[in-house]
C-alpha cells in the first residue's frame, strides 16, 4: 500500500474518533459493563 493511501486512512479514521469521541466513550463503557453498545453512523 502507498504510504499516501496509508495516510490518508489513518487521517480520516482520526476524523472519525474526533466527531464521535462521546458516542465511542458512550459505547465503551456499555461494553465494558456487557451491555450492547448503539450503531455509530459511518462517514459519508
Amino acid at each position: 500500500m502507498p504510504a499516501i493511501s496509508r495516510f490518508f486512512g489513518l487521517t480520516v479514521y482520526l476524523y472519525f474518533i474526533e466527531i464521535h469521541r462521546h458516542e465511542l466513550l458512550a459505547d465503551w463503557k456499555l461494553a465494558a459493563s456487557g451491555k450492547t453498545p448503539f450503531k455509530i453512523p459511518p462517514l459519508r
